[in-house]
């Protein structure tokens, strides 16, 4: 995706944070989430430490697959303690 549709994605639900265009697929592929048949991403959700380290990751087959709010919330618990 090309930053400008990457800026209109994030437009139209109000997000304040920005999305990452990857048209080389370099962080697609690097963080495993690569549809190598539609070419394009599968959605994944990841809860990182304070070290920049990946506690938890969920990686969907599907768009509207997602984890459970109550998952990621006991994933961020865990994440948040030494």
């Amino acid at each position: 995706m090309d930053m400008d549709r990457s800026r209109a994605l994030a437009k139209k639900p109000g997000l304040t944070f920005p999305l990452l265009a990857d048209p080389t697929r370099k962080t697609i592929v690097a963080w495993g989430l690569e549809d190598r048949v539609n070419e394009t991403a599968w959605p994944g959700t990841f809860v990182i430490d304070r070290t920049r380290r990946i506690r938890w990751r969920n990686v969907s087959r599907t768009y509207p697959e997602r984890p459970r709010i109550a998952d990621l919330v006991t994933a961020i618990g865990t994440a948040a303690t030494p």
